[in-house]
């Protein structure tokens, strides 16, 4: 959703004041009320390789 930031911090508090019971509970409030969608990358080779090159970086730190 354009506004899962607000969403994700908008869910933790309610979590906080138990007005939802877990995340499972916030979970399926949302698959309910909220569209989503599925993007992929146009061109999923260059993305294949800056993960390969991420996993580099952070096996060797």
């Amino acid at each position: 959703p354009v506004e899962a930031t607000a969403l994700g911090n908008a869910i933790v508090q309610l979590i906080k004041l138990g007005e939802l019971g877990s995340i499972d509970q916030a979970r399926e409030l949302l698959s309910r009320t909220v569209e989503t969608g599925q993007f992929e990358p146009k061109f999923p080779e260059s993305w294949d390789t800056a993960y390969e090159r991420f996993q580099t970086i952070i096996t060797t730190v």
